[in-house]
């Protein structure tokens, strides 16, 4: 596969996206070496991609942009603290794989599942144990399955996550705004925004 080098500039690739997933020109936008605006998503093989988000429904937004280039067998893992917006980020990404019910953290339950263009496994380990508790539960076949598994809390279970991980760590919590990195995207699963 060919690789193409491609400039990224908040002057024109906004235009290139959906309407439904990008805003209007930036008013104030912070373009540095390896930062993304918080709305322009850009995902790049083989390199960190932050985002900064200023709310919820921008984070919603960042995770549905992840969502268009998943596809079968991806494992998407997240980390933060506790309010972070964990959920935030995969309730915009399982929205952005077609589901349209309610998406809601299985803290409980450990495992949703939804229907979507691709089956969607939801997987939280804030209350597991051990990572014999998971394994019950099946989470290697998940991981190897049909679907795209997005997991909440991955830190807990990291031996248990496979090297085609796509890892997403978001910080900061209350009203600051959130840094979102993301990495681990193989090469073929990056858009073209050319």
């Amino acid at each position: 596969m060919r690789r193409v080098k491609r400039d990224w500039s908040p002057e024109t690739s906004w235009r290139r996206f959906p309407p439904r997933l990008r805003r209007s020109r930036p008013v104030e936008c912070r373009v540095l070496e390896g930062i993304a605006p918080a709305g322009y998503p850009r995902f790049v093989a083989g390199k960190k991609v932050r985002f900064e988000s200023r709310s919820p429904e921008e984070t919603q937004r960042i995770g549905a942009a992840l969502a268009e280039v998943l596809r079968a067998g991806d494992v998407v893992a997240t980390m933060g603290e506790l309010g972070a917006g964990k959920t935030c980020f995969l309730q915009g990404l399982i929205r952005g794989l077609g589901v349209t019910e309610p998406v809601t953290s299985p803290t409980f339950v450990l495992l949703n599942q939804y229907r979507g263009r691709l089956p969607v496994y939801h997987l939280d380990a804030y209350r597991t144990q051990s990572h014999t508790e998971l394994l019950d539960l099946g989470v290697e076949e998940l991981f190897y399955g049909d679907g795209v598994t997005v997991v909440e809390w991955a830190d807990k279970l990291l031996p248990l996550l496979p090297t085609h991980t796509i890892t997403v760590r978001i910080s900061g919590v209350g009203d600051e705004p959130r840094e979102i990195l993301v990495e681990g995207l193989p090469e073929d699963a990056c858009p073209d925004t050319s």
